[in-house]
């Protein structure tokens, strides 16, 4: 007979966090890291029972590593190293506890990262696009990043949505996932660069359009990395469930505003 999963409700002895706006778990589960609002980061064992127990505390704004709020974080599969990223661009990472690198500052704040776990890589992407990979072990960038930093496909850069999410296939390690509000980029680093003037080709769905035919021509075998599934509309996420199995969740804004309080459904002149 197979365990199911139980809820149970467990005490916390640091008054710190009482309140969080952002956590993340190590892919164990043995280890969550709370931001507060003072902008500490908890790191918090779960293993010990009911009372948990933080294992140490890192202070960026004390530290003057940070200088805006923190918006992105995230915990390597180990739970050894973890990341932060301000609006300010600053990327600062932790090792076992430690100080341990800063990433060179970009112009542009970064709207998602995430760390593969394959391989121990860190992806970022910013706000105008652009897409970073950086070696944590090696603290510098992959070959594969500094070959894409002069060939960004120019459809790419010049999308009006910002990406979202990241999320990798476990069973092939070399592919990127990448998701807006209404399109999933998938970047092969097995293949080739495409030409930066080219347009991006799409994977054949039942959800086609004439738009998406000139904006994205259909390709069953794309020949290089980067190729788009334009399928949904207002995607709010998109992962992996297990080794086969990926999962999409739409949500329509209009029926999101509807079951809204009436305390915070708020009509607003030229907004939905």
């Amino acid at each position: 007979m197979k365990d199911e999963p139980v809820l149970e409700r467990v005490h916390l002895l640091s008054k710190e966090c009482e309140v969080a706006h952002c956590i993340a778990f190590s892919a164990d589960s043995k280890t969550l890291v709370c931001l507060t609002p003072s902008g500490s980061l908890l790191v918090i064992n779960l293993t010990i029972g009911k009372e948990l127990k933080v294992l140490y505390t890192l202070k960026p704004f004390d530290e003057k590593l940070v200088t805006d709020l923190i918006h992105l974080l995230q915990v390597s599969s180990d739970g050894e190293y973890i990341v932060v990223a301000d609006r300010q661009s600053n990327i600062i990472i932790w090792k076992s506890g430690e100080y341990y690198s800063t990433l060179p500052k970009y112009k542009c704040a970064p709207t998602t990262m995430a760390i593969d776990s394959a391989n121990g890589n860190l992806l970022i992407v910013y706000c105008d696009h652009k897409i970073v990979e950086y070696d944590l072990s090696k603290k510098r960038y992959t070959k594969f990043s500094r070959q894409l930093n002069e060939n960004h496909p120019k459809q790419w850069l010049t999308r009006s949505f910002t990406v979202t999410n990241i999320t990798f296939d476990p069973m092939k390690k070399d592919l990127i996932i990448l998701n807006d509000d209404s399109t999933i980029c998938i970047i092969n680093k097995d293949k080739e660069l495409p030409n930066t003037e080219a347009k991006i080709p799409r994977l054949d769905t039942s959800h086609d359009s004439s738009e998406n035919s000139n904006q994205y021509p259909l390709s069953r075998t794309p020949q290089y990395a980067f190729h788009v599934i334009k399928k949904y509309k207002h995607l709010v996420y998109f992962g992996s469930l297990s080794n086969n199995e990926m999962l999409a969740v739409e949500v329509n804004p209009i029926t999101l505003s509807e079951k809204l309080p009436p305390s915070l459904k708020q009509k607003r002149f030229g907004a939905m």
